[in-house]
């Protein structure tokens, strides 16, 4: 297994070149400065299995399309606006998706599709307000839905179908009046 571990290295500021890095199974780049992402540029990590770039500076929107093999991504305590279908499609083998404590206002409607095998979901510590109706979908191996200290006021009834395996769903600290009791509908392991 070759291991990369390139963290508290402050003068990594942008991900561009990733040819040192085409080997890697496991690549540590947390505690950086990383802003930018460059397109592309992590689609050649054909044997990546866990990524971390938490603890940088990453802004805006980001996309993690193309890493086929990741299991775990780790991009916590960052700057990371908003999320879309695009930014993990192909990801299919993710398992654990970490994205707590960024600035994230705002997710797409089935941006976490391509997530078949994903179990855990960690997005607490955002700016959310409101969640798609069709945010979730595909996420059938999800066990663990993290969604605390966020700025959500409601929730469509619809959010968590075909979430039948959630274990452990985490609303504290939002801004939630009421839940329609049909929110929880088919969630038997709960």
């Amino acid at each position: 297994m070759v291991k990369l571990i390139k963290s508290k290295n402050k003068l990594i500021r942008r991900l561009s070149q990733t040819s040192n890095y085409l080997k890697a199974r496991v690549l540590v780049l947390n505690n950086n400065s990383i802003d930018v992402i460059e397109p592309g540029s992590l689609a050649k990590l054909s044997h990546l299995e866990e990524l971390d770039l938490s603890f940088n500076h990453l802004k805006g929107q980001v996309t993690f399309a193309g890493l086929t093999r990741l299991k775990s991504l780790k991009a916590f305590n960052n700057s990371i606006g908003s999320l879309d279908k695009s930014s993990f499609s192909g990801l299919v083998c993710l398992q654990e998706l970490q994205l707590h404590g960024n600035m994230i206002g705002a997710i797409g409607p089935l941006t976490f599709a391509d997530l078949h095998e994903l179990k855990l979901l960690s997005l607490s510590k955002n700016e959310l307000v409101e969640i798609d109706a069709d945010c979730f979908k595909g996420l059938a191996s999800l066990e663990e839905l993290l969604l605390d200290y966020n700025k959500l006021s409601g929730i469509n009834p619809a959010t968590f179908q075909g979430l039948s395996k959630l274990k452990r769903l985490n609303l504290n600290n939002n801004q939630i009046g009421s839940v329609d009791p049909a929110t929880f509908n088919g969630l038997a392991t709960l």
